[in-house]
């Protein structure tokens, strides 16, 4: 088994959510995934700052993968996020 602290956990789901907002490939998919699965292991702060990074590419319009229909799925991992609190 691999072990990874907290912090380092937080900033590399931090890094991949940034990296894979609007991008039109399966890597949205993945790292969604991903995050469900790990939200429980991050800080409180953490998950904010992926929120906060998920609700400015859509306000700004940097895209959320509208071609393929990501952008209702990542604003719905924002909400689900934001529930865990």
């Amino acid at each position: 088994m691999i072990q990874i602290s907290q912090e380092a956990l937080g900033v590399s789901l931090i890094c991949s959510v940034r990296y894979a907002l609007g991008r039109k490939s399966y890597m949205p998919g993945m790292i969604m995934e991903i995050v469900k699965n790990h939200a429980r292991f991050i800080s409180e702060g953490d998950r904010e700052v992926i929120v906060q990074s998920i609700r400015e590419a859509a306000r700004f319009d940097r895209g959320l993968g509208r071609a393929i229909d990501y952008e209702e799925e990542w604003l719905e991992l924002a909400d689900w996020l934001e529930r865990l609190r």
